[in-house]
């Protein structure tokens, strides 16, 4: 569960690392529990991003922009969005690497 209160904390840091890992495992394995089959092509096609980025959040002894959090949380929990959305498959890879550069401003 995240917290909203310490979007930065390393508990909500790890939620979200862990739900990154989650969606490329499911949709590598073919069990999208949590991605619509339609966009387990993009989630594969993007693998090695979401790892970048699960691994940037598990870097504790870095700080990050809560903006970065939220925009990466919002790109895991966005029901309309390019994760869930086999229409905003092109949009994924962008998404992410947005997500990740803004882990790193000065907020």
């Amino acid at each position: 569960m995240l917290d909203a209160a310490q979007p930065t904390s390393p508990r909500n840091r790890e939620a979200l690392a862990r739900s990154l890992d989650r969606l490329v495992a499911e949709a590598y394995g073919g069990e999208l529990a949590t991605v619509p089959v339609a966009g387990a092509k993009a989630v594969v096609a993007q693998a090695r991003l979401q790892s970048i980025l699960a691994l940037r959040l598990r870097e504790l002894e870095a700080p990050v922009s809560p903006r970065g959090v939220a925009l990466t949380q919002a790109l895991i929990g966005d029901c309309a969005g390019p994760l869930r959305d086999r229409a905003l498959d092109a949009e994924l890879g962008p998404a992410i690497a947005r997500a990740l550069l803004t882990l790193e401003e000065n907020d």
